[in-house]
Order: structure tokens, then sequence, then C-alpha cells
């Protein structure tokens, strides 16, 4: 959607536009590195000045000032993680052979705010994401399943961790867990180990790193996934499928199920395999539930008086 805002200083907290007057060498493009144009723009009529929306399509809008330079200007995205309005508050289920510290660090590293405990609290509505991660071994019991569809019912993510057959109670509950909330009557994990520890990352998943490799250390996988979608499976056989994903739960559970048969992939020894870091990354942009918003593309108007900017969504932040 086209949207336009009207902002007279340019705000940081999305990008930054640099702009030099006139600039005889590298230094001095570092010293004009920090001016910004504060030119003043008058508002037109059809803009309520309290919200910058106009009235007239009820967007938006946005006109930045601009004046030409003798050389280019720079733009420089400052916008290398969502704006606090993006983030999601998330919980993270840790054990002392499992800490969360990469998932931490990519969450955060994301913009997101990270809570880490030893078990679920009594209320978790507060949370837009829970990563039971740790708990590989635990079966989930009625009250954790009943906190989970709590988030799931707040359009929140689940992540939860199975494993082989080493696990097999974890397994069964957190497959109970997706029927119970409508995966699909016949999800099951298999009761045997994946044959090959090198998976495939299906394409749906290959944002925003594309990628391919990932390696688990020695995983379990599904029998059958319901209405899920593949995430991974191994490079053995297509039937094997080590993580998936399920967004198309009954009602009133709108949110999302991610399942990964691995605890050790996030481990310290286990994220340096393959493409295991990126894959990281790519779960923790699925599991947002808000995603930030993204600039698709700008233009500079004829009379070079403002520049145009296209978004994927409004972007409102009163901070």
């Amino acid at each position: 959607m086209r949207n336009k805002y009207f902002i007279s200083l340019l705000f940081t907290s999305l990008f930054t536009l640099v702009f030099s007057q006139s600039m005889q060498n590298e230094g001095d493009l570092g010293k004009n590195n920090q001016q910004f144009q504060k030119d003043q723009v008058e508002l037109p009529d059809f803009v309520d000045p309290e919200t910058g929306i106009a009235l007239t399509t009820n967007q938006p809008y946005v006109k930045i000032p601009y004046k030409p330079v003798e050389r280019a200007a720079i733009v420089s995205p400052a916008l290398n993680k969502p704006l606090p309005a993006w983030a999601d508050q998330i919980l993270i289920i840790e054990s002392g052979i499992f800490p969360d510290d990469n998932i931490r660090s990519a969450a955060e590293a994301a913009g997101h705010v990270v809570t880490t405990a030893s078990s679920l609290p009594s209320d978790v509505s507060s949370y837009d994401q829970i990563w039971d991660y740790g708990r590989y071994g635990t079966a989930l019991s009625s009250s954790d399943m009943t906190k989970l569809k709590t988030v799931l019912e707040n359009g929140g993510t689940v992540y939860l961790t199975g494993e082989r057959t080493c696990c097999t109670s974890r397994n069964n509950s957190v497959a109970s867990f997706v029927q119970d909330v409508g995966g699909g009557d016949d999800v099951a994990v298999a009761g045997s180990d994946a044959f090959s520890s090198t998976n495939i990352l299906q394409s749906d998943f290959r944002t925003p790193n594309n990628i391919t490799d990932v390696q688990y250390a020695s995983s379990g996988y599904f029998s059958n996934i319901g209405n899920g979608t593949t995430i991974t499976k191994t490079d053995y056989s297509p039937s094997q499928i080590t993580a998936v994903m399920w967004n198309d739960l009954s009602a009133p559970y709108t949110g999302k199920i991610i399942v990964v048969l691995d605890v050790d992939i996030w481990s310290s020894w286990g994220i340096g395999y393959a493409d295991n870091e990126e894959y990281l990354e790519n779960l923790i942009a699925l599991a947002e539930t808000s995603p930030a918003p993204t600039i698709s593309s700008s233009a500079l108007a004829s009379d070079n008086t403002y520049i145009d900017i296209t978004m994927s969504t409004a972007v409102y932040n009163a901070t």
C-alpha cells in the first residue's frame, strides 16, 4: 500500500538521510554525516496536523524536504531491527543443559524483548511468543497446554522442541497438543530416529536468509503432519519431516505453532553446523507476530521538493 507521512525532521528511528552541500574529500563526507536537512514544510489543508493523516485518503502523509546537492546524497538505512512498536514479547523456557543463549541473542538482534524461565509462569497473556525450547525430555502437562493455548488465542506463536526416540513422552504430548488446537487429528511423531542428520530447508522458509542446508544432531521425524507445512526434511527421504509449522488452526486459535524435533541444533555445539545460525534467524522472522514494515521504493518528486516513500504498512511510533 502506498502511504505518505509528513515529517519535518528526518526521523532517525526509521532511516537516516544525510546530505552534504559541498564535499571535497572523504574527510568532508564523514563530517557531513552528522548533519540533517531541517527545512520546514507546510502541511496541505487536507492533512490533519495532529495525526499526519490525509483526510482525503485516510492514509499517512509523508513529505520529506529535499534540496539538490553537488554530490549524490547518502541514503543509509538505520533500521536494522524493528521499532519498539513491532517488538514481540518473547518467553524462552530453557534448561541448564540447553541454555537459551543463541535463541535469545538472535531474537534480541531482531529487536524483540526476551525473558527466560525454567517453567511457564501462571499468567502468559503478556507474551507474543513462547519458545518451550529446553524441556526436550519433559512432557507437556495439561496446565502447560492451557497456557500455550492462551498464546495461540491471542494470535501469538508457540515454539516447541521435540526429539528422537529418547523422549517419546515429550513427542507424544507435543503431537497431542497440536491435534487439540486443530493441527490435524492424525499428527504423530514416528517411533524411530531420522535416518540422516542432514536436512533441506523448504523454499517457503528461506527468508530473510536464502539457505538450504540445515544440520540436526540426531532428530526425530513426523510420520504425519496433519494440516501443517514442512519446514525441514531429511536428505535421506522426503517423508522424514523434522520441523513443521501449523498456522491454520481451529477457532479460537489464530496463532501459529512451530515444532523442531531436535534440541541440540540451537546449542553452542550445534549452531555452528551448516547454515544453522541463518536458519535460526529465519525461524525468528517466521515466529514474529507483527513484522516490521519495509520500504519498498522511494522516488524524488519532479519538482525536487519532496521524496515519495512506499511502505508495507503505516508506522506509528509514539516514543
